[in-house]
C-alpha cells in the first residue's frame, strides 16, 4: 500500500513539474535561470543542475530526480 502511495504522489510531483515548465514555455520565460530544488513532502530534498528547458522533464525513481528529454 505504501508503495502504491509513493507512486501516486511521485506521478503527481512530475505532472506538476511538467506544467510548471509548459506554462513557462508559453510565457516566452523558456528555461529555469539556475539549478531546480525538489521538494517531497517529507522535507527531503534534492538539487537538480540546471538550466530545466520546456523539452526536459524531472524524472523521480526509487528516491533519486534525474533531468531527461521530454518525450
Amino acid at each position: 500500500m505504501r508503495h502504491r502511495i509513493r507512486l501516486v504522489r511521485t506521478g503527481l510531483f512530475i505532472l506538476a513539474v511538467t506544467a510548471v515548465l509548459a506554462a513557462c514555455s508559453i510565457l516566452g520565460s523558456g528555461c529555469t535561470p539556475g539549478d531546480v530544488t525538489v521538494e517531497f513532502t517529507s522535507g527531503e530534498k534534492f538539487v537538480v543542475a540546471g538550466p530545466v528547458c520546456p523539452e526536459e522533464q524531472l524524472v523521480v525513481r526509487d528516491g533519486k530526480v534525474e533531468l531527461r528529454p521530454s518525450s
